[in-house]
């Protein structure tokens, strides 16, 4: 009963360090992946396992009735996929493919106090105006992301590409989440796959740094 306890425990614990990061493994570099290293993460892929991008970098967000510019924290992801653990908490409830198209974003709520914006009104971030859908309430992998000094923008990885902010010389962080295929036992994923996975990509991103859900939160 007690090793019972125990094992079902620590399947809780570790669900919530997925949590955490969003994956099971994520990769964090500052520069765009080379041909060399999207060749490997198409074969990582062909091996099972999933992949997203998570875009995050600081930039200057205006409202239209003020030109006064505020230093923001933009993150870009795929809504359709990401986050492959845990969830997005927005406000008004939606989906978040809902809230993030090609025109229209979700932000934190302090954004809408310094700016004197509301749900409804339009936002500028680089070169395009969008829509604030939503509210972000809570993120997932919020405390495995970069450092953020601003508000944040939440907005799909199409609305960040359209508003130019990713030219040359950029400082933005990309983030590769990864997703492992669970076993047909139904079993969770084993440490033994996580560590393999995971040397595989300390090998192909060597400038990169890759942790995986048993580390994000040591006090865990």
């Amino acid at each position: 009963g007690v090793r019972g306890f125990s094992a079902s425990f620590r399947s809780t614990l570790l669900v919530r360090a997925r949590s955490i990061l969003a994956a099971d493994l994520a990769a964090k570099m500052y520069q765009v992946p080379t041909p060399a290293e999207i060749k490997g993460f198409d074969e990582i892929r062909a091996g099972g396992a999933e992949m997203t991008t998570v875009t995050e970098m600081m930039s200057m967000a205006s409202s239209p009735k003020s030109l006064d510019p505020l230093l923001v924290s933009v993150k870009a992801v795929d809504p359709t996929v990401y986050p492959f653990y845990g969830e997005i908490e927005l406000s008004p409830a939606m989906r978040l493919q809902t809230a993030l198209g090609a025109d229209s974003v979700a932000v934190g709520d302090d954004l809408l106090l310094r700016l004197g914006l509301h749900v409804g009104d339009q936002l500028k971030v680089g070169g395009q105006l969008f829509r604030i859908t939503a509210l972000v309430v809570d993120e997932p992998d919020r405390l495995s992301g970069s450092f953020a000094a601003g508000p944040r923008i939440l907005m799909s990885r199409d609305a960040l590409a359209s508003t130019g902010l990713l030219g040359f010389g950029n400082h933005a962080t990309q983030r590769m989440l990864f997703k492992l295929p669970p076993p047909t036992n139904g079993r969770p994923v084993s440490d033994a796959a996580v560590a393999a996975l995971k040397a595989k990509l300390a090998a192909l991103l060597p400038e990169a740094q890759v942790t995986d859900y048993r580390e994000t939160n040591p006090a865990l």
